[in-house]
């Protein structure tokens, strides 16, 4: 389902229109409405995502952060409910019980019951007990790993900063319903993105089971339905070849070249265009530049942003003639060797050796802002997003840090490169996780799927092949030819 935006038919609104929620099933189209009247201009700032989650939609007197929630309830809700009979009316409900819930400030007063376990204490506890080894993986004798230790982390930090914005601490009791919704309200103004706030929850929902499990609580508001919010849906890109040449040998290395690009770069944002010249009149003009080339060595050695961004000189080495970069992953602790492109020595000598440092946000703007200087400014077609009613974000703003490492992979394997010498270099331990990297068009899937399905399309050499009559010709195929089917 999506939502759709409806122009108001009425005199003097030729600017606003209505919200409704469009749902495909086997019966057909069913739209429902929201009960939600807004001006086109910030309809469309929603729809492409370049608000802040504070700023106020004046059409609605409502917050974006606010207003984002809600429809995603409703979209989770709509898409989980067969009998739509009462949508109408639950809809409204769901509206309703979030926004007065999001917008109401009472809990800055709230004074905690001292006889409770208080929630961020007892998931620190819980944090310090799985990384020394006291408690260990559920139903196994294996310690959790770095990746879960840094989710507990984050929902502790997440918590405090919460609760210090509160001016209130809360027990493992007072987690109910109306505190989730208010918590997941706050995290969207922060903001952090969908899938954060889906990995906190998930992180929290497993601390209160092992909360009432271990019977410091009899709350077990987290087996609610809905009680973890759904992950968002991303359609992840990929720079092919060509773009990663086009980027790599673009001339951006003075204020001069960048403003002449930015001149010619018709799609580009008046806010890129603002930010560029901060960035160029900064006392760091040449941080564009910097970003580029480090998001370069991640297209060129498919790691990670906390691994491309720390390669240097002294991390290559020479094994039987050949150069490689020898890396020991941060996350995985693996040791890793990945052949020198050229393009990496060339990068690392134009900064001595040792690629300058870059902050994680700071790269992911600044990759954008290049994107916005090539003009890849249109807009990708997903599936789901190819209809009137429905804008996504563009090229350029769907570029991060993480593309780097997918572009690489992606890329090896539609050059046919085996899957063992990709994952020999990108680190990952099993194929399955290694298939998540990797984004091809509908067109080029079809192309791979033909080829892999080939040999078991065509007969083998212990088959003998039959004509279109069912009768065999006697002809076999060569030996040695590659089967996935063979007798011994």
């Amino acid at each position: 389902m999506d939502f759709i935006f409806v122009k108001s038919q009425k005199e003097g609104m030729d600017d606003y229109g209505s919200v409704y929620a469009r749902i495909r099933n086997a019966n057909g189209v069913k739209k429902i409405n929201t009960g939600y009247t807004i001006k086109r201009n910030e309809w469309e700032a929603y729809r492409s995502k370049k608000y802040k989650a504070t700023a106020i939609i004046e059409s609605l007197n409502l917050r974006y952060g606010v207003f984002a929630n809600v429809l995603e309830q409703i979209k989770g809700y709509l898409e989980e409910e067969t009998d739509l009979s009462k949508a109408s009316k639950d809809v409204k409900a769901i509206k309703e019980a979030i926004t007065s819930s999001m917008e109401r400030k009472s809990r800055k007063k709230k004074v905690i019951r001292r006889s409770g376990v208080l929630l961020v204490d007892f998931i620190e506890e819980t944090r310090k007990e799985y990384e020394s080894g006291e408690r260990m993986k559920i139903q196994s004798s294996e310690k959790i790993a770095n990746t879960s230790l840094n989710h507990y982390s984050h929902l502790i930090s997440t918590l405090k900063k919460f609760e210090a914005d509160c001016e209130c601490r809360f027990t493992l009791d007072e987690i109910d319903l109306e505190w989730q919704q208010e918590f997941i309200s706050w995290c969207m103004e922060v903001p952090l993105s969908t899938n954060s706030i889906t990995t906190i929850m998930y992180t929290l929902r497993t601390s209160m089971r092992i909360a009432n499990e271990s019977k410091l609580t009899k709350n077990e508001v987290y087996l609610t339905k809905g009680f973890v919010p759904k992950k968002e849906v991303i359609d992840y890109i990929f720079l092919n070849p060509q773009q990663i040449r086009e980027m790599y040998e673009l001339d951006i290395s003075t204020p001069e070249a960048i403003r002449k690009l930015a001149d010619a770069a018709t799609g580009m944002s008046d806010e890129m265009r603002s930010e560029m010249e901060r960035q160029l009149k900064s006392r760091n003009p040449r941080s564009i530049e910097i970003a580029r080339d480090v998001f370069m060595v991640g297209c060129f050695t498919g790691q990670r942003l906390s691994d491309y961004s720390r390669i240097n000189t002294s991390m290559i080495k020479t094994i039987k003639k050949t150069k490689f970069i020898d890396i020991i992953q941060k996350k995985t602790g693996k040791e890793v060797f990945i052949p020198l492109d050229k393009r990496v020595k060339a990068i690392l000598d134009k900064y001595d050796g040792q690629l300058p440092y870059i902050n994680h946000n700071l790269l992911n703007y600044n990759i954008k802002l290049v994107g916005e200087l090539l003009n890849w400014t249109w807009e990708p077609h997903f599936e789901g997003n190819i209809g009137k009613f429905r804008k996504g974000p563009r090229f350029c703003d769907m570029i991060y840090s993480h593309t780097a490492r997918r572009s690489f992979a992606t890329n090896a394997y539609m050059a046919k490169v085996p899957l063992a010498s990709i994952m020999a270099i990108t680190g990952h331990s099993t194929e399955e996780k290694f298939r998540i990297y990797l984004k091809q068009q509908t067109q080029e899937n079809a192309v791979l799927a033909a080829k892999d399905f080939a040999d078991i399309m065509q007969p083998t050499a212990s088959i003998n092949n039959e004509n279109s009559d069912g009768k065999t010709t006697g002809k076999a195929r060569k030996s040695g030819s590659n089967s996935n089917y063979h007798t011994k």
